[in-house]
């Protein structure tokens, strides 16, 4: 499959991928951990993942990210996850959350 056919297809992409790691966890875990995430694009050669916040992607990138680059590999042999989350909501350093 070529990159630009990826880029264009990042969501069902990920989809793939999460029905793959479904076979291989339980329905709670996958609720919990997998059914939040969105791809929401193709960067140089990283599937973007848009999590809910930062502790999301701290437990699925040690959980998951090889996994998941294991079988990204199937679509592109250099592409690798990237999660992240919107940073909007947290308080800069230094100040007082909400």
């Amino acid at each position: 499959m070529k990159k630009e056919k990826i880029a264009e297809n990042h969501e069902s992409v990920w989809k793939k991928i999460v029905n793959n790691l479904r076979l291989e966890i339980t329905d709670e875990t996958y609720k919990l951990w997998l059914e939040p995430a969105i791809a929401t694009g193709i960067e140089k050669d990283r599937l973007e993942v848009k999590l809910p916040n930062k502790f999301f992607v701290r437990w699925l990138d040690e959980h998951y990210t090889e996994r998941i680059n294991n079988l990204l590999k199937d679509f592109d042999p250099d592409m690798k996850v990237d999660f992240y989350y919107d940073k909007s909501g947290e308080p800069e350093p230094g100040e007082d959350a909400p």
